[in-house]
């Protein structure tokens, strides 16, 4: 049996297999308000402009993932906590809980709400009324949604004829000039960090988001301009040093 759903374009995607629940992950995310608001999860009109917002999204997802046009689509079932947290003084590094904490105290402004995708069933508006709506968040409230989380994927699991696939997101696959640009930028930094004298595993931890394949060129990096000798833990030569500055004055001209 095959599913067909509508993608965003209106054009026809097929799941080869019925949607069956698998196991459900579990992430947590933050962006800007505006960019929040461009991808639907709050309206353009909650955010005042005089202070600093941001956006905070806990994501309870399954899905599978199915070949598209542009890359790897994850289709399935997501229920996200979207919390908006709004103040004069407003740090990026900031966590759920301590979001909750902080407008408990009232040192800023909070609020939350529960956005189910993918799945449609009468009985779920009727059994989680009051999360479908934005209200004010502190540290019992945010109990009570991250409780109401787990009881709609309960529900949801216990109904899963309710489930109607939504595309929840697409990994594309890079360019030829996006990979050449990735390249050159991780070389760059990597020659950078050869002419301040830092040993390659001071280069790895510092990158954590680099991936294997970026600190593969990184590497290549430290035994080109040490001429083959090269050890991790070690800092480069002088003479590797001195080669790494010239390479960046070059760049410079």
């Amino acid at each position: 049996m095959t599913e067909v759903v509508l993608n965003e374009e209106g054009t026809i995607q097929v799941l080869e297999e019925p949607f069956g629940l698998g196991r459900w992950e579990s992430s947590e995310t933050q962006m800007s308000a505006h960019a929040a608001a461009s991808l639907g999860f709050i309206g353009a009109g909650t955010i005042n402009a005089e202070v600093k917002s941001l956006v905070l999204l806990r994501h309870l997802l399954n899905y599978k993932e199915v070949e598209g046009e542009l890359g790897t689509e994850r289709w399935g079932v997501a229920i996200r906590l979207v919390i908006l947290a709004q103040s004069a003084d407003l740090e990026a590094s900031l966590t759920i809980p301590q979001v909750a904490a902080r407008a408990e105290l009232n040192d800023l402004q909070a609020s939350a709400i529960l956005l189910v995708h993918g799945y449609e069933h009468a009985g779920l508006i009727d059994k989680f009324p009051d999360f479908a709506f934005f209200k004010g968040l502190n540290v019992e409230s945010y109990a009570n949604y991250t409780r109401a989380s787990d009881d709609i994927k309960d529900f949801i699991g216990e109904h899963p004829e309710g489930i109607k696939p939504a595309k929840l997101g697409v990994q594309t696959r890079p360019s030829r000039n996006d990979a050449d640009m990735a390249t050159a930028v991780v070389t760059t930094v990597a020659i950078a960090a050869v002419a301040d004298g830092k040993p390659f595993d001071a280069f790895r931890r510092r990158h954590p988001l680099y991936t294997e394949d970026d600190m593969n060129v990184a590497r290549g990096v430290w035994e080109r301009l040490g001429e083959g000798s090269f050890d991790p833990g070690i800092e480069p030569s002088l003479v590797a040093q001195a080669r790494a500055r010239d390479a960046l004055r070059k760049a410079d001209n």
